[in-house]
């Protein structure tokens, strides 16, 4: 029997390999990104990236950490090695990189805002009449609740600006697909839901607040509109829950991270000072959030009946539960 020839080992292993195309990524995107899951074609090895952001907690008096989890976010892209010769065929780029974690992370972000809309639209509903008489939406409202439809080309004459008449029509778009409107030729008109809310409540301002209550929670779906609306009400009340569901309900967050973590994630939009602060109180006024006081230092919370709303909106949350890791308790 002719002896049976042993193929000669490959020069790197899956461990060297690893090794390489963990050297590649930290230096092309950073520590923070690592190879994960290999799966071996040929004499090649093909690394999924993953990243872990960290999430730390900070004591609010001393500034100090406290704890540490973070957002694993899995197969950003992928890190391919050569095992004959340990060359790097493919890997990430930075922007790449960039852009995937960004992607992620807004839709960490949105899950949280979506399962907040749901649990507190009666809330927003509130904060529209005193923070946002400057929009269609309510003009729009309080002309059909009164008067029972609105001529549209009287509308445009008064407005001028082809821009404005493009946002009011906007917005009459984003009130026909919440049923709370319809048009009707140059018309419009109450729809299903407005002649509803107008059968059960009569009172022109609870039909008013109701409509503004159904646009929010309507509005799950359709995030983009709401932003618009109440986007940084939103977005500063998201961030103390999100904050609360990654380490509990009385981990607060100082009204000066929220001031910096506004600047850092809308960099482009100008905002005066203490604008953040205004916010804060408002969104307290309409209780969404609270402020608590302790060992001299102030912090944001969120309302217990809220956030218990918000825990248990399984489904909207799925991208936040699935990317929070927290680290193994000590044995």
């Amino acid at each position: 029997m002719p002896r049976q020839e042993r193929l000669a080992p490959l020069p790197f292993d899956e461990q060297e390999a690893f090794i390489i195309a963990q050297r590649d990524i930290w230096e092309r995107v950073g520590t923070f990104c690592y190879p994960a899951l290999p799966k071996t074609l040929g004499d090649t090895i093909d690394f999924q990236v993953w990243a872990d952001i960290p999430r730390i907690k900070v004591d609010p008096v001393s500034g100090n950490p406290t704890g540490a989890q973070y957002l694993r976010f899995k197969e950003l892209a992928h890190a391919v090695v050569r095992l004959s010769n340990g060359q790097i065929e493919s890997s990430v780029s930075w922007r790449v990189a960039r852009q995937s974690i960004r992607e992620r992370l807004d839709a960490v972000e949105t899950s949280v805002e979506k399962a907040l809309l749901r649990s507190a639209a009666s809330k927003f509903s509130e904060l529209s009449f005193a923070e946002h008489m400057h929009t269609p939406i309510i003009d729009i409202l309080s002309g059909l609740i009164l008067d029972g439809r609105i001529k549209i080309a009287d509308w445009q004459r008064y407005s001028g600006e082809d821009e404005t008449q493009s946002r009011f029509l906007d917005y009459v778009a984003m009130l026909a697909a919440a049923d709370l409107v319809k048009t009707e030729g140059d018309l419009i008109r109450p729809g299903n839901v407005l002649v509803g809310i107008q059968d059960q409540a009569g009172d022109p301002v609870e039909v008013l607040r109701g409509s503004m209550s159904h646009f929010f929670e309507d509005g799950v779906e359709r995030i983009e509109s709401i932003r618009k609306v109440v986007g940084p009400h939103l977005r500063i009340a998201s961030r103390v829950y999100e904050n609360a569901l990654e380490w509990g309900e009385q981990a607060g967050l100082t009204p000066e991270y929220l001031e910096g973590y506004m600047h850092d994630r809308y960099p482009r939009e100008p905002r005066r000072p203490l604008q953040v602060a205004r916010y804060l109180i408002q969104l307290v006024r309409i209780h969404i959030l609270r402020f608590r006081e302790a060992d001299g230092a102030t912090t944001v919370i969120p309302e217990p009946d809220i956030l218990t709303g918000v825990s248990t909106s399984a489904g909207l949350l799925a991208p936040f539960r699935s990317a929070l890791v927290r680290p193994a308790a000590p044995a």
